[in-house]
């Protein structure tokens, strides 16, 4: 016999030890090993008994408890769980949480993205549920009623209220009922119905004597069993092998059965059950990493592309980071949640706003960017056109700093969900207010595990490039980025603080999160303590640490980010003895070293050439003052270093090779540039420059500088997106100090540095004039810079005519391809003096123009100026001193949103589609646009006689629009009648070598063109899907759409509105309008010309074609399909219509006008192929002819029977038989059609 207190255990526990376990198994498990359990009994020590005095004066659970490590003591479960207090959590409770006190969800509850609210509660204790049932069984034993069962009460209550309803009633509130609730409610509730009615059927009372039964030995040596399977646990894995191997799989309740993991997880989410929230963080977490590694990503500017996820997910997943840390599984379900958010981001921001850790990151063009082209100044699209316009709404936070806990409806929650999709960042940042939640989560006294962190790292990273406001909310938090940075990159304070200092996985991404946050701003930038971890940082040894290298490497880029706004200035003069070493060796950190040290010299140069030096000096530090005014002593034995060093490392000749070579000449060209200025220059900088000219000739005759164009200016043999940045920047940089040099020649009389001159051009002369089979490549950033500093350096130069004809191309093409920040340069193309003059004009009309719309803006041109290294263009010539944002766009007022770039690659053609303003109506403003029109035709006209690769991506049907808008200029402007010879010589040049396919080029010009001026993203060229659906609606692939119809109709319209008000009197009109005619545009455009113009059909001929019958016949020729039917195609049955319908009428004109030959000739082929066809399709053919007048009709029947008699199966056979036939008739008759009977018998007669 067991002792008493084995028996209560024994009465408390299960019936099987596969019960046991599962009970065992849903209670909440830690991480680490389970300790033995021992059972009370007279084997247990008095050590480990409670004195019989504390039993009723137990102390709470503290907030905190403490981990034992040992053994657990089995209590009796006599005593009452009512000794014990509850736990009382300090974390900050939700507002859905104190509204919901007592109910059957827990306070961590939130809104689920597919279960109804209460599908899932915590199950009851056992032993509480053991203790009610002895209770009930004798309250039953008794007769009273049971005041915990509600069970009695409800079912009195609903047969009450039933009795009192007619069934009419019933059947109605069970229909509102249904429709109120969803469908997996409803058969949950009904599921949960039939269980109990099968319980309460199959129940059998059962009482429990007071004698004691024995417990057999093998139930007890189970539970042992079952104890030690569950000490041995250590992992959720484990846990969730010995579930399986015990248990076997468990069947789904609650209306899971058959689903996917995924779908099983978005419902868990809410679950109340712990251990079931966090199986659905993980799941969750692990399949969104698992998209964006595959490159699922379906980002804001996606055309036609469903979000897959459940609106819901987002909002979820912010309630769960609200979840009090517990003491089991502390901050897992956070880190699950975290990483969850982090990919949702990735997966829905825009391509270039997503910022990934993988390894592959490193490869990615951003980084690249700013790794091998030194350039921090990313090209970055305007906020405008990425997201859409963001609700400035308050981030809500305490006083000490703490966010309120994120509180939703579901109809806020739906809100919220359908705004992440629109602006994901600013969503979270905004409306859920995330970043005083993440420095919570920080602060925590729990650590967070490195996979936290670096999710944390890259939320705020996607956080810091949506936009500057976005960057400035980080820097500005009192907690955020100190946590983060104490935890991370600085070291440890002693040996017990807990840090990740150095850790592989975390201290990349927080460098890459400081190098987004600089960007944005200046205001970010400086809010950032650097010197409290940069300078012991660069300090440590990375000698074979491939990861700490690449640390260091990007915390100088940080660095050089601070100099670029004339910050960091602090602890440089530490720096310059850590780079010696780097620099002599040519290790990896000595491209950082040396682009670093060039930006502090830029900066050396402002203070130095300012006009406002006395304000600025007053902005500055003493010890400030002091380094700028020593940086060049400091620097140039580094200098020296690198000029001794140049062009020594000729192979492995790679992408590494080429960026060492490429940062040594941008530090030596930058000290250069600060000492060009001094009136005397001394032996040693005369020595220097002496064996600088002897280096740089030196990689001249190693290094093949053609290939290298060639590889920046055309499409040549595949290489790397690394060689192809690291080739960019060193001829940018080649040239850049071949320039700089040059300015020395005054002096030195050099003749090395002559002689590098002409080499240099030499070389770029034969590249651009030689152009073999390559085709010119599209301009990215780095390719962009390049081109631009090689037709710098040619310009810089007096060029002869032939130089100036063999680079405008080059030129067209960059300027189209220039971008938001590239207004510095186009201002520089364009007060070139004599590039775009054309005759004696002085300046050009065309760069005149192009100039004061840049200027227009003087904020963004001034902002361009100083991202490219220069002053300025305002009176404060600050510099870097005065750079607000590396960003592509400047910071200025909202209201002044328009800006001229880009401009697009049909910018020059597009100058003959401009907009005229209300000053062109006096003589003074029309002599100015008769001068823009005509320097930009002739300017055409050049391009067009001197074929270049460069202006390949300019397509003919492009062109031909943008010439056609020409006409839609008032009258007072087409008048002149050098616009109309030169329109008239550059159409004829375009019309050579036309190809079928310059339609849609054509349909797609004139829909970029109609929106050009709400949406200037459409100006890369791309076709969208509405461009697709326009094209096949044009060919007749689709159904008809009026409004994808309505931009080549209204730029019709318009055409042929000019035609009919002043338009017919001009010959080049009138052969631009009958060029509609022509069978490559569909049968919608040619019958919509021909109807808006069939009054004046009569008039659409020219003079030289009433007098030369061969150009009649050329002209013909074009609007006539090459074969007769059935070998070639037949004409659409509208155009067929509408020309009868014409020649029925008479406004035609006589025989022999162009009109009228055009359609005798198109009916004439179609009654050609209906015979050769075995009279196929003849009813409508008759029902045409019959109503046309006799003269017309005879005609078409002549010249048809003649065509059959000579077997004419081409065009040009038909096109000479009609003339020949409307020769020998020219009156028509007033009345009469033909007779229907003369009709047939010529057809049976002919048929023969």
């Amino acid at each position: 016999m067991l002792n008493n207190d084995v028996l209560t255990s024994n009465k408390s526990s299960r019936s099987s030890g596969r019960n046991y376990l599962e009970e065992r198994l849903n209670m909440p498990m830690g991480e680490r090993p389970a300790a033995t359990v021992i059972r009370r009994s007279k084997r247990v020590n008095n050590d480990l008994r409670e004195p019989e005095d504390s039993k009723d004066q137990r102390c709470p659970l503290s907030p905190e408890p403490k981990k034992i490590i040992g053994e657990i003591v089995e209590r009796p479960l006599r005593q009452s769980m009512n000794q014990f207090k509850k736990h009382q959590s300090t974390w900050p409770q939700s507002r859905f949480s104190q509204l919901h006190k007592g109910s059957a969800c827990q306070s961590s509850a939130f809104p689920s993205t597919k279960v109804p609210l209460g599908t899932f509660t915590q199950q009851k204790s056992q032993s509480l549920a053991s203790s009610d049932m002895k209770k009930a069984h004798q309250r039953a034993k008794e007769g009273k009623p049971s005041p915990g069962d509600r069970n009695s009460s409800l079912v009195s209550d609903a047969d009450a209220m039933l009795s009192q309803m007619s069934m009419q009633e019933i059947l109605e509130q069970k229909k509102e009922l249904e429709g109120a609730l969803s469908h997996e409610t409803i058969e949950f509730l009904r599921n949960r119905g039939r269980r109990k009615g099968k319980e309460s059927k199959s129940t059998t009372k059962t009482y429990v004597g007071d004698t004691a039964a024995s417990e057999p030995a093998n139930e007890r040596k189970e539970k042992e069993r079952l104890a030690n399977v569950i000490s041995s646990i250590s992992t959720l894995d484990e846990l969730d092998e010995a579930y399986l191997k015990e248990i076997g799989p468990r069947k789904p309740e609650n209306g899971l059965e058959g689903k996917s993991d995924w779908d099983k997880a978005c419902s868990l989410l809410r679950s109340t059950a712990p251990r079931q929230t966090l199986w659905a963080a993980r799941v969750i977490c692990i399949d969104l990493e698992r998209d964006c590694r595959e490159g699922n990503h379906i980002p804001l500017n996606a055309d036609n592309c469903d979000w897959p996820y459940p609106i819901l997910l987002p909002v979820s997943l912010r309630c769960l980071l609200d979840s009090p840390v517990t003491h089991t599984n502390g901050l897992l379900l956070h880190v699950h949640t975290l990483r969850a958010l982090y990919a949702l981001m990735k997966l829905r921001a825009p391509v270039e706003h997503v910022v990934d850790f993988s390894k592959d990151a490193l490869e990615s063009p951003p980084l690249l960017y700013q790794d091998l082209f030194f350039d921090d100044a990313l090209p970055t699209l305007p906020y405008g056109s990425v997201y859409p316009p963001a609700d400035t709404t308050t981030i809500m936070s305490n006083a000490s700093g703490n966010a309120i806990a994120y509180t939703t409806s579901s109809v806020s929650a739906q809100k919220d969900g359908e705004a992440f999709l629109d602006d994901p960042s600013w969503t979270l940042m905004s409306k859920m207010r995330i970043i005083p939640r993440l420095a919570q989560l920080l602060e925590c006294r729990h650590e967070l595990p490195k996979e936290g962190l670096v999710a944390i790292c890259g939320i705020l990273s996607m956080l810091s490039v949506r936009s500057a406001g976005s960057a400035s909310a980080i820097a500005r938090h009192s907690t955020l980025l100190p946590s983060l940075l104490r935890q991370t990159v600085m070291p440890p304070i002693d040996e017990k603080t807990t840090s990740h200092f150095l850790e592989p996985s975390i201290t990349f991404p927080i460098m890459l999160l400081l190098n987004n946050m600089a960007r944005q701003s200046r205001h970010v930038a400086s809010q950032i303590p650097y010197i409290d971890f940069l300078l012991p940082l660069l300090g440590i040894d990375a000698t074979g640490s491939k990861h700490l290298l690449e640390v260091q490497k990007w915390a100088l880029f940080f660095w050089r980010k601070l100099l670029r706004y004339g910050l960091g200035l602090s602890g440089l003069s530490s720096l310059v003895p850590l780079s010696i070493q780097h620099i002599s060796t040519g290790s990896g950190l000595a491209p950082g070293y040396c682009t670093l040290f060039g930006a502090w010299i830029d900066c050396v140069k402002v203070f130095e050439r300012s006009t406002n030096v006395e304000s600025l000096k007053s902005s500055l530090k003493e010890s400030e003052l002091k380094i700028l005014s020593s940086t060049l002593s400091w620097l140039e034995p580094s200098v020296r270093q690198c000029v001794d060093s140049l062009g020594q490392n000729y192979f492995p000749f790679d992408h590494s090779t080429l960026s060492l070579e490429a940062s040594k000449m941008r530090l030596v060209g930058s000290f250069l540039a600060a000492s060009i200025d001094s009136a005397t220059i001394n032996e040693s900088l005369r020595d220097l420059l002496a064996i600088l000219a002897e280096r740089v000739l030196g990689m001249l005759n190693e290094i093949k500088i053609s290939r290298l164009l060639e590889n920046v200016f055309f499409k040549s043999t595949k290489q790397g997106l690394s060689k192809e940045m690291s080739t960019c920047r060193f001829l940018t940089e080649i040239l850049a100090l071949s320039s700089i040099m040059r300015s020395f020649d005054a002096v030195t009389k050099q003749a090395k540095i002559n002689m590098l001159q002409r080499s240099l051009r030499s070389e770029i002369l034969i590249c651009l004039a030689v152009q073999g089979e390559s085709q010119h490549r599209t301009l990215e950033a780095w390719s962009k810079q390049c081109y631009f500093t090689v037709i710098k350096f040619l310009l810089a130069q007096p060029i002869e005519d032939k130089v100036k004809t063999l680079l405008r191309p080059y030129i067209t093409n960059l300027i189209g391809q220039l971008r938001l920040g590239d207004e510095a340069k186009a201002a520089m193309l364009f007060s070139h003096e004599g590039l775009f003059r054309v005759g004696d004009t002085i300046p050009s009309p065309v760069a005149s123009m192009f100039m004061r719309e840049i200027c227009a803006s003087q904020v963004q041109l001034d902002h361009s100026y100083k991202l490219q290294h220069g002053f300025g263009i305002t009176t404060n010539e600050l510099g870097p001193f005065g750079l607000t944002s590396l960003l592509s766009e400047a910071d200025k007022d909202p209201s002044n949103n328009e800006e001229l770039l880009p401009l697009g690659r049909y910018w020059l053609w597009r100058v003959l589609s401009g907009k005229l303003d209300e000053n062109t109506t006096s003589t003074s403003g029309v002599n100015d646009v008769h001068e823009i029109l005509s320097c930009t035709l002739q300017l055409l006209i050049d391009l067009e006689d001197n074929p270049s690769k460069a202006l390949d991506s300019v397509s003919k049907g492009g062109k031909i629009y943008s010439l056609m808008n020409i006409f839609l200029f008032p009258e007072s402007i087409i008048s002149n009648r050098d616009i109309v010879c030169k329109t008239s010589i550059l159409w004829e040049r375009l019309l050579t070598g036309i190809d079928p396919s310059f339609v849609n080029d054509f349909f797609t010009a004139c829909l970029d063109h109609t929106e050009l001026k709400n949406d200037k993203r459409r100006q890369e060229g791309r076709i969208v899907p509405k461009d697709e659906r326009l094209l096949a609606v044009m060919t007749g692939t689709a159904d008809d759409s009026l409004k994808t119809f309505r931009a080549i109709q209204d730029f019709l319209s318009d055409l042929c509105t000019s035609y009919l008000e002043f338009g017919a009197q001009y010959e080049e009109f009138t052969n631009i309008i009958r060029f509609f005619l022509i069978p490559q545009f569909p049968a919608k455009i040619r019958c919509y010309v021909i109807q808006r113009l069939r009054e004046v059909a009569h008039l659409l001929i020219l003079e030289r074609e009433s007098l030369d019958k061969t150009l009649m016949e050329a002209s013909l020729q074009k609007m006539i399909i090459q074969k007769v039917p059935p070998e070639g195609e037949r004409e659409k049955q509208e155009i067929l219509d509408l020309l009868a319908d014409i020649l029925r009428t008479k406004q035609g004109g006589k025989p022999g006008d162009f009109f009228f030959l055009f359609a005798t000739i198109t009916l004439s082929r179609s009654l050609l192929g209906v015979m050769y066809s075995g009279l196929n399709g003849i009813e409508n053919l008759k029902r045409r002819l019959l109503v046309l007048p006799n003269t017309t009709a005879q005609i078409i029947l002549d010249t048809t029977s003649r065509s059959l008699q000579a077997k004419v199966s081409q065009r040009s056979g038909l096109i000479h038989t009609a003339m020949q036939v409307c020769d020998e008739t020219r009156i028509l008759e007033s009345v009469g059609t033909l007779e229907e009977k003369y009709l047939d018998n010529w057809l049976t007669s002919n048929q023969k």
